[in-house]
Order: structure tokens, then sequence, then C-alpha cells
């Protein structure tokens, strides 16, 4: 498993997660630094799930894309995975807003 952040030219940012195996886990949850479970929202957060075909060992991305980075997005988020034997496993990434301030004459 393995996990990341990175921003986009139009001010969006997307948390990925990436899952190795053969099936995809049984489910997965991305809660904020409240642990409170966070939802897709079309005009603010967008989810997504694709799996790349590798013959043996497929990896699961999983995204949690910001459309527009706000301050009120910081904090930590983090990717619950549950597997089909019921294990699980999490992993936390730490959201940094840094903007900018345009004085205009």
């Amino acid at each position: 498993m393995e996990q990341s952040f990175y921003t986009e030219l139009d001010g969006s940012a997307v948390l990925t997660c990436l899952v190795w195996g053969n099936e995809p886990p049984k489910e997965i949850v991305w809660t904020d630094k409240d642990q409170v479970e966070v939802e897709q929202d079309d005009n603010r957060i967008e989810m997504g799930h694709d799996t790349i075909k590798t013959g043996m060992n497929d990896v699961h991305l999983y995204t949690l894309k910001f459309v527009s980075l706000q301050q009120a997005n910081e904090g930590q988020y983090t990717c619950y995975v549950k597997f089909e034997d019921d294990s699980d496993k999490s992993m936390v990434t730490e959201v940094n807003f840094i903007g900018t301030f345009h004085r205009y004459p």
C-alpha cells in the first residue's frame, strides 16, 4: 500500500491510495482530520478508482480530489482499506495549503 498527495496546475489537489493485489479491496474509506468520512461532492470533491492490470499483482488506484484546494481542506486524511479476508490497513497523508496573496495597486 502506498499513499501520496500532489497538486495540479488548475488548483486542484489529489490524494492517492495504491493497493496491490489480484482482487480489489472489499472497501475503501477516506476520512478527514476529524475522522469523518469524506463523501463525493461534484462541485468540491471527486472520488475515483482505476485498476491497472499487470498479469500478476494488479494495482488498484483510489483517488480523492479536491476540485479547488482551500485552506479549510488542510489536515490529515486517512485511507482505510478493508480486504476480502476482513484484514485492514490504513495510511495517513498530511494536506498543507500554501496560498499566495497578491496586492494590486
